[in-house]
């Protein structure tokens, strides 16, 4: 008896949180992560809100708390025909999309810069339905145990202007690829 109740209250909950739902513009988890340590945060690219031709800006960031915190950043999608895969070590440097170079962005426009020019940072386009997991490690330290914030971020309707036009630029044949790659 008791666990039918409890089901019933759980099962109302999760209609009215669904009918209720809003979109997620923001994910973030603080985790602990180390050289032999991964963390990770995951999302899944909503339908609402404003969207840049068909898709999403996110950024997504690893910032690290202590100042001798160096994290490195991967992005990988997970539902996408062509798996892509973005690493990042310091933001203001650039990234790799599948082991291709790509020149680094200016962040401040878009959100905020990361804290520090050692955390990590990429921007990527993505549309509806994709889903994405960012990991990020210490670059060193072995075992020892550093705080790390990753977090996924959707500025899609705060881009405007030069800012689109800029990011655009840099983006449109490498990322928006990714837009392009079909949900499985």
């Amino acid at each position: 008896m008791k666990n039918r109740v409890f089901l019933s209250v759980l099962g109302m909950g999760l209609c009215f949180s669904f009918a209720a739902q809003a979109e997620l513009l923001n994910i973030s988890s603080n985790a602990l992560q180390s050289q032999n340590t991964e963390t990770s945060g995951c999302t899944i690219v909503g339908a609402g809100g404003k969207t840049y031709k068909g898709a999403k800006y996110l950024v997504i960031m690893a910032e690290g708390k202590p100042a001798d915190s160096d994290p490195v950043l991967t992005v990988k999608t997970l539902n996408t025909s062509t798996p892509m895969v973005f690493t990042n070590d310091n933001w203001r440097e650039s990234f790799t999309e599948n082991g291709r170079v790509l020149s680094a962005v200016d962040f401040t426009p878009l959100l905020r810069a990361p804290a520090k020019q050692s955390d990590a940072a990429i921007i990527i386009f993505a549309t509806s339905g994709v889903a994405l997991c960012a990991y990020s490690k210490e670059k060193s330290g072995g075992d020892t145990l550093r705080g790390v914030s990753i977090s996924i971020t959707d500025v899609t309707s705060g881009m405007q202007g030069a800012t689109s036009h800029e990011v655009d630029a840099k983006y449109q044949q490498e990322t928006l690829e990714l837009a392009a790659g079909s949900v499985r």
